[in-house]
C-alpha cells in the first residue's frame, strides 16, 4: 500500500545499509569500493572508514535482552544514527526490529492526537514493507492488513488508544519479541501529544510486568535532548509540558566517544588501503588530544587530511597552510615533491607518485595542524548548531564566556540547569569536579567566536592579555582551560 499520507516533509530515514553497487569511485570492475571518511548521514562499513563499534553495540544489546527501555542522548553528530543502525543489524536475528526516524514525520503531524496517531501508524507500516519475509506469518500479516484498512477507513479519527490497541495486537501476533527504535525523538519533544505517547508506552511497560501483557520487548529513543528534560525545548506559555512521563527508561551510559584505541584501529584500516607511511599511534594521539574523541571532529580532520590537505600539497596549492610552507621552509618537503619521492607502499600503481606523496605529507604533524586550521576556519553543520545554541540560550552563552575569559574555576554540578544544558549540547565536561570546555577544537573555536565581539575586547582580562603580548608571546596562552598551548591561539595575537 502506498503510504503517501504522511506529512509532506517526510524524507529518507537513512539507516539502512546500501549495497556496494550503490557506491561511487570504484577502482575498477570486480574490485572493492574505495572507502572514505564520512561526516554526513549514516556510516556504512563498505563505504566508509569507521571505528569498531562492537563493544558499545553489545552493551546496548544487553539492555534489549533484559527488556529495558532506554534513551541515547548525545550531542549533534555524535554517531547516534550509525550506532542505532549497527544495533538493528546486531539484534535482527533474535527480534523483530521496527526502526523509525521522527524526522520523517512533519511538524503538522504533532498538532493533535489524531494527526500524530495516523502519521505514526503510517510510518510504522512503511517499515513493514521491508519485512516481507516476516509478514508471511499468517497472524502478523492479518494484523498489518487490519491496521492498513483501519487507516484508510477512519480518516482523521484515529486516537492513541486505537493506535496502542493495534500495537498490542502486533506484538502478540509476532513470533519474535518486538523492539521499537525511534531516532531524532527531539523532533517532537516540544509537543504535548508526544508526552501523551510516552505516557502510553509507560503504561504498557508497567502492565507487561504486572499483568504479563505482551508488548514491546524494548523501546530505544535517541536524540540530543534528554527525554526527562523536555523543558529545554518548551516554548513560552507551555509550562504544562515540563513533567515527563518517561520515568521507566534508563539513560545509556556507555562511552560513544572515540578512544585513542578506536582511532588507531580506524587509521590502520586506512593505512592498509592507502600506504601513507604515517605514524598511526602519533596521529591517533593528536586526533584524540584535540577532539577528545568527538566523532564528527575526528572524522572531519581525517577527511581533510585525506582529501584536501594532501591534494593541496600535491598540486602546489598552499591556501590552507602557513606562509612558511609557501616560502619553502618545509624541511625538504618541496624538494621531495620535485624528485617524486613517495617512499614505499605505492607498489600497486593505482595512484600517481605525486598523489601518493601528497597523501604522505598530509598524514604528518604538519598536515594535522594544517587540517586543524581549515576546520577552525570553516562553517560546518556542527559549529553552526553550537553557535546557534549560544543565541538561543543567553545564560549558556554567559557561562561559557566566563569559563574562557575570567579564569574562575566553576564547580561541576549536574543539578544546575545551565551546566546540565551545556553538557547535553556537548560544550562542557566534568573534569575532576571542575567545568571544562569539552575539547581543544571547541575551545579554540569559541575563543575565535568571542574575540570577534567588541564587548569581549573590552574585558580587563583581554586587555591584560594584549599588554602581555611582547616579544612574540601571547597572554591568551594562560587562559587555555585545558592547560595546553593551542597553535591557533598564537595566530590570534599576530
Amino acid at each position: 500500500m502506498p503510504l503517501d499520507f504522511i506529512d509532506g516533509n517526510a524524507r529518507n530515514t537513512g539507516y539502512r545499509v546500501s549495497g556496494a553497487g550503490d557506491g561511487e569511485n570504484l577502482r575498477g570492475e570486480g574490485t572493492k569500493l574505495r572507502r572514505r571518511f564520512n561526516i554526513t548521514g549514516l556510516c556504512v562499513p563498505e563505504k566508509h572508514y569507521m571505528v569498531d563499534m562492537t563493544e558499545r553495540v553489545n552493551a546496548m544489546k544487553a539492555l534489549v535482552d533484559e527488556g529495558v527501555y532506554f534513551t541515547i542522548n548525545r550531542a549533534r553528530q555524535y554517531g547516534k544514527t550509525t550506532t542505532l543502525n549497527s544495533l538493528v543489524k546486531r539484534i535482527a536475528d533474535e527480534y523483530l526490529v521496527v526502526s523509525m526516524d521522527f524526522q520523517a514525520i512533519g511538524s503538522g503531524s504533532f498538532e493533535d492526537e489524531a494527526a500524530f496517531s495516523r502519521a505514526f501508524a503510517a510510518l510504522f507500516l512503511r517499515e513493514m514493507e521491508d519485512l516481507q519475509e516476516i509478514l508471511k506469518e499468517g497472524d502478523l500479516a492479518e494484523v498489518v492488513d487490519e491496521l492498513t484498512d483501519f487507516i484508510l477507513k477512519s480518516g482523521n479519527r484515529i486516537l492513541l488508544i486505537d493506535l496502542f490497541g493495534w500495537l498490542l495486537k502486533f506484538c502478540k501476533a509476532s513470533a519474535k519479541p518486538v523492539v521499537l527504535i525511534i531516532d531524532e525523538v527531539d523532533s517532537a519533544a516540544n509537543n504535548q501529544v508526544f508526552l501523551d505517547f510516552l505516557g502510553q508506552l509507560r503504561n504498557y511497560y508497567l502492565a507487561r510486568d504486572k499483568k504479563g501483557i505482551k508488548t514491546f520487548q524494548s523501546v530505544v529513543l535517541a536524540g540530543v535532548y534528554d527525554i526527562k528534560n523536555l523543558r529545554r525545548k518548551i516554548r513560552p506559555g507551555e509550562e504544562h509540558k515540563v513533567n515527563s512521563p518517561w520515568n521507566v527508561a534508563i539513560e545509556f551510559k556507555g562511552n560513544m566517544s572515540f578512544t585513542k584505541k578506536d582511532i588507531v584501529g580506524m587509521l590502520r584500516e586506512y593505512e592498509e588501503d592507502r600506504h601513507t607511511g604515517m605514524d598511526v599511534d602519533e596521529m591517533a594521539g593528536l586526533l584524540s588530544d584535540y577532539t577528545a574523541g568527538y566523532p564528527f571532529l575526528v572524522s572531519r580532520l581525517c577527511k581533510l587530511m585525506d582529501e584536501e590537505v594532501g591534494e593541496d600539497w600535491r598540486a602546489g596549492v598552499t591556501r590552507k597552510v602557513d606562509s612558511d610552507w609557501e616560502a619553502g621552509a618545509t624541511g625538504g618537503v618541496d624538494s621531495d615533491w620535485e624528485a617524486g619521492v613517495t617512499g614505499e607502499g605505492n607498489s600497486d600503481g593505482k595512484d600517481s607518485d605525486r598523489e601518493s606523496g601528497g597523501r604522505r605529507m598530509a598524514w604528518t604533524r604538519e598536515g594535522f595542524f594544517a587540517a586543524e586550521r581549515v576546520l577552525l576556519a570553516e562553517k560546518n553543520t556542527l559549529f553552526e548548531s553550537l553557535t546557534g545554541k549560544l543565541q538561543d540560550y543567553p545564560e549558556l552563552n554567559e557561562v561559557l564566556k566566563s569559563i574562557l575569559f575570567t579564569g574562575t574555576d566553576i564547580a561541576y554540578n549536574a543539578d544546575q540547569p545551565v551546566l546540565d544544558m551545556a553538557t547535553m549540547f556537548g560544550f562542557i565536561v566534568n573534569k575532576n569536579g571542575i567545568v571544562a570546555i569539552a575539547n581543544r577544537i571547541f575551545e579554540t573555536r569559541l575563543y575565535n567566536f568571542y574575540l570577534s565581539e567588541a564587548s569581549v575586547r573590552q574585558l580587563d582580562i583581554y586587555r591584560e592579555s594584549q599588554r602581555q603580548n611582547t616579544g612574540g608571546g601571547c597572554g591568551l596562552r594562560k587562559y587555555d582551560r585545558m592547560g595546553q598551548l593551542q597553535e591557533p591561539l598564537r595566530e590570534l595575537c599576530n
